[in-house]
């Protein structure tokens, strides 16, 4: 089997997290799954980082997967040495407003953050916004800003809070990411199953572990983007990124992905396979202020246009 470097390698800086959100799978870290420490070492993180900046092409880098990265005691530094090796890596954070340096650091070497922001937290998370796009003017930087929220029941898109939501931040980023519950527990699956019923009657390949990687705070590896339960047992990073894909157990997680032979894994009853496997769909929301938006849907995600310009790929 011919290795394939993945699209993007997810970073996690640290896997330490100051909220209790309902929707994490970290409720399900079991002692298999707890990080042996909390923060990446930092030798452990430059050595990988010049591994990847010899890669041909370079993949796409998030300094972030299940933790809060900004969280780890050297994450400044670690930003500026990824921009060292002319790697601009994107981020997910939560709006903490107490972390100047690591705002500033995130502006200077990031193409782009995510801001995760709770329907209760609308006007903190707009504050917070507002104060992003001050830095970024301040430092003339071409930093892609997005907001996301995970749709928990009662709440829908359409809801009087997702809308309100909606019209508070399209005008202040470039796009906003909504994403329906997943159900976590024995296994992965959409938590609102309304309209794919059919797709889930044909399992399909995961495109996932070929695409995605992980590298945990304490450098072992998971080829999943939703879940580090879905871990290597027999290799880490420490050996580096290459060893891992060249390792048997790698190559043989792959085959059995691409072969739907999954009785073995967590991955077995997961649905979440599909979302690679299915079409943009298009509706339209009408905002309080008259105004309407369309919203793109695929999988357990949902896109929306801001209404800030598209960032010119390479400019800083």
């Amino acid at each position: 089997m011919k290795i394939r470097m993945p699209k993007t390698i997810a970073f996690e800086l640290s896997s330490q997290c100051e909220h209790e959100c309902p929707y994490c799978d970290r409720k399900n870290w079991t002692s298999d799954f707890q990080r042996k420490t909390p923060h990446m070492d930092y030798a452990l993180f430059s050595q990988l980082v010049d591994e990847v900046s010899g890669m041909i092409p370079v993949p796409s880098i998030t300094a972030s997967y299940e933790g809060e990265s900004v969280l780890h005691p050297e994450f400044v530094k670690m930003l500026g040495y990824f921009n060292r090796k002319n790697i601009r890596p994107w981020i997910t954070i939560r709006p903490e407003l107490n972390c100047e340096p690591e705002l500033n650091a995130i502006i200077e070497n990031c193409s782009a953050v995510s801001v995760s922001i709770e329907l209760s937290d609308i006007n903190l998370g707009s504050k917070y916004i507002e104060h992003l796009l001050e830095l970024k003017t301040l430092k003339n930087s071409n930093l892609e800003i997005s907001v996301n929220h995970t749709l928990s029941s009662p709440n829908k898109l359409t809801s009087p809070l997702g809308i309100l939501f909606i019209e508070t931040f399209i005008n202040k980023v470039h796009e906003i990411y909504f994403w329906n519950k997943i159900k976590y527990g024995t296994s992965i699956t959409h938590n609102n199953k309304s309209g794919i019923e059919e797709h889930l009657k044909r399992r399909r390949v995961c495109l996932q572990p070929t695409s995605f990687l992980a590298i945990l705070s304490d450098g072992r590896v998971s080829p999943c983007c939703n879940t580090s339960r879905v871990v290597l047992k027999t290799i880490d990073a420490s050996k580096g990124i290459n060893a891992v894909l060249a390792s048997p157990e790698y190559i043989r997680f792959l085959e059995d992905h691409e072969d739907i032979l999954l009785k073995k894994y967590i991955c077995e009853k997961c649905t979440l396979w599909m979302n690679e496997w299915l079409g943009d769909e298009t509706i339209q929301i009408s905002l309080f202020n008259g105004n309407k938006t369309d919203a793109y849907l695929e999988g357990h995600t949902i896109r929306i246009a801001g209404s800030l310009p598209q960032v010119v790929e390479g400019a800083k």
